[in-house]
C-alpha cells in the first residue's frame, strides 16, 4: 500500500522492474528448451489490446507511471522488445501516442506497431502464427482457464470517488428537446485534437463539428452532422483556432438529452 499523499512511482516503478527481471528469466528458460537448430529467442513481442481505451485513461499519475517505466526500459532494458503491437487502437489513442512518442529514442518509435480496430488481426496474422495468439485476436489458441488473466470488476475500486474523479474528466450537459448545445474548444497551431462523446440516456443526438482559424477566414467543416448515441474523431491542424461542436437535439419533440463529452490536444510536429 502507499500511504496517503506518497508518490505512486516508485512502488509501480519497483514492481515493473521486477516483472522485467523474471520476463528475462522467462525469455532465458524458453532459449533453453528451443528445438534443436531453431533461432536463439532473445527478444519478446508484447501485444497491448486498447479495446475500450478513452481519452479518460490520460490522467496525471498514470502518465507519469507510463513515462517513468519507459524511460526505465530505454535505459535497462533497450533491446528486450522486438514489437510492441497496440491492438485495436482507437482514434482517441492518437492523443495518448502524440504524449507518449515524446518520451522514446526513435529506434524505439519504430518498433510500435498500431493497428486500427478494423486491421487488427489480419496485421498480426501476418507476424506471428494464428497458433500463439488468442481466438479474439484471430488466432486459434484456446489454453484451458482462457489465454490471458483478467482482473475481476467486482474487486477493482470502482466505487471509488476520489479515484473516479481523477480518471474522468468528462463533461456532462443536458440539452433540452427543440434546442440545441454550442461547444467550443481554443486549439494551438501544429496541434491534433482527438474527442468523443456518448448520450447517457441512449438517445441519438445530431453532432457537427466545425475549425475556425484565429487569423480569419471560413470555417472548415470537420464533422458532417450526423445522428448517433456515441460516437468519436479528431482534427489536425497547423493553424491555431476555435474547434466547434454543436450538439443539435431541435429534431426532438419530448426527450432531452444527456451528454458526456471529453477532449484532449497535444502538439505534433510542425512541418
Amino acid at each position: 500500500m502507499v500511504p496517503p499523499g506518497a508518490n505512486i512511482n516508485e512502488p509501480c516503478t519497483v514492481t515493473h522492474l521486477h516483472n522485467n527481471e523474471v520476463g528475462g528469466v522467462l525469455l532465458r528458460y524458453a532459449d533453453s528448451k528451443r528445438p534443436e537448430g531453431a533461432p536463439h529467442i532473445v527478444q519478446v513481442s508484447v501485444i497491448m489490446d486498447c479495446d475500450g481505451f478513452t481519452l479518460g485513461h490520460l490522467f496525471g499519475p498514470a502518465m507519469d507511471i507510463l513515462k517513468a517505466q519507459s524511460v526505465m526500459d530505454q535505459a535497462y532494458y533497450p533491446e528486450g522488445l522486438h514489437r510492441l503491437y497496440v491492438a485495436n487502437a482507437p482514434t482517441a489513442l492518437s492523443v495518448a501516442w502524440g504524449i507518449v512518442k515524446g518520451w522514446l529514442d526513435p529506434r524505439v518509435q519504430k518498433k510500435v506497431v498500431i493497428m486500427k480496430p478494423g486491421e487488427t488481426k489480419a496485421k498480426l496474422l501476418e507476424e506471428i502464427d494464428a497458433s500463439c495468439l488468442p481466438e479474439f485476436l484471430g488466432g486459434t489458441c484456446n489454453c484451458e482457464g482462457g489465454c490471458l488473466g483478467c482482473v475481476d470488476n467486482a474487486d477493482a475500486a470502482a466505487d471509488d470517488d476520489e479515484f473516479a474523479e481523477n480518471v474522468c474528466k468528462t463533461e456532462v450537459f443536458k440539452i433540452n428537446a427543440r434546442d440545441k448545445f454550442e461547444k467550443t474548444l481554443a486549439v494551438e497551431a501544429n496541434t491534433q485534437t482527438a474527442w468523443e462523446y456518448h448520450t447517457e440516456d441512449k438517445l441519438d443526438i445530431n453532432l457537427s463539428v466545425s475549425f475556425t482559424p484565429a487569423a480569419g477566414g471560413d470555417a472548415v467543416i470537420v464533422g458532417a452532422p450526423e445522428r448517433k448515441t456515441t460516437g468519436s474523431g479528431q482534427y489536425a491542424t497547423t493553424d491555431a483556432g476555435t474547434l466547434t461542436f454543436v450538439f443539435d437535439n431541435s429534431y426532438s419533440w419530448m426527450s432531452k438529452k444527456t451528454i458526456a463529452f471529453l477532449a484532449a490536444s497535444t502538439t505534433t510536429d510542425a512541418k
